[in-house]
């Protein structure tokens, strides 16, 4: 059973080929989607980071609900260097943690391939656990007004947030596959089912 690692810059389309992959059959493990349940205040275990968060941060973080406000925590840590190493210091170890143990039991479920979804895969070392990487690409200015549009934010913000990320050409290099998300979903819905006929072998 091959693990598939899929990144890209902030905006590239990795979700959209993430949704094209789960529907060929892979199992997704989402990073971003792990790293928000952690730091859910209803989250048990050793693994919940709320607490830690709010110990560091303070409790101006939180909304009504007693969540933690990602935006809110956003503007904080990207606007400061330090407070984003600091989170980073608490959440990475837990997500890494938890991407293993879903894992393996992705395998014992015989998961015909799992595909680990992480804009940080290789800037975590996450890409040490995976058999193939998968770069997605598309435009810098595509990039920005999709992130810009979606986050409600400014550009100058999504640079800033881009700034803490290797850069596209950086991530390339790790590429043993890159899809080109510029054109249309049909363009890159047939590099995705390429790439996969090619990993894991038989047509899609």
């Amino acid at each position: 059973m091959k693990i598939i690692g899929l990144t890209g810059c902030i905006g590239s389309g990795k979700t959209t080929v993430a949704k094209i992959l789960k529907r060929l059959g892979a199992q997704i493990i989402e990073a971003d989607a792990v790293s928000h349940q952690l730091i859910q205040p209803t989250h048990t275990g050793p693994l919940n980071a709320w607490k830690k968060v709010v110990k560091i941060f303070g409790t101006d973080i939180l909304s009504a609900d007693n969540r933690i406000d990602r935006k809110k925590l956003s503007e904080i840590v990207f606007s400061n260097p330090s407070c984003l190493r600091k989170l980073e210091s608490i959440l990475h170890p837990m997500i890494i943690n938890n991407i293993k143990k879903q894992i393996l039991y992705f395998k014992k479920q015989s998961a015909s391939f799992i595909v680990i979804e992480a804009p940080l895969l290789i800037e975590t070392g996450l890409d040490k656990i995976v058999d193939k990487i998968i770069v997605v690409k598309t435009p810098q200015d595509i990039r920005l007004r999709r992130v810009s549009k979606k986050l409600k934010i400014t550009i100058k913000d999504v640079k800033e947030r881009e700034k803490h990320q290797l850069t596209q050409k950086q991530k390339l290099k790790y590429a043993d596959f890159v899809i080109d998300n510029s054109g249309s979903i049909k363009e890159t819905r047939k590099q995705v089912e390429k790439i996969v006929g090619s990993i894991v072998g038989g047509s899609r």
